[in-house]
């Protein structure tokens, strides 16, 4: 990926981001995979800040209006305290 945004419900192969050289890639990861999976080469992981978080939720409920995607209900549903 060069640029643009994009967001992770399922899980992720190995070698993930391989190649990418740019933009942001945000990866629900309930099972801590991801450190083991990640190609380190040019990404780095990093923790959500505010603007990350508002982000995340808007495309997590677009993704939820197009594809009516059961994960991404669930992380709204908590998200909202629900």
């Amino acid at each position: 990926m060069t640029g643009g945004t994009v967001l992770v419900l399922g899980p992720t192969g190995r070698n993930f981001a391989a190649g990418m050289s740019g933009g942001l890639a945000f990866v629900h990861d309930p099972d801590m995979m991801l450190p083991r999976r990640l190609n380190p080469e040019m990404v780095e992981l990093e923790q959500l800040d505010e603007e990350d978080r508002r982000s995340v939720r808007e495309l997590c409920d677009t993704h939820l209006r197009y594809t009516g995607s059961e994960v991404a209900a669930r992380l709204l549903d908590r998200w909202m305290g629900r």
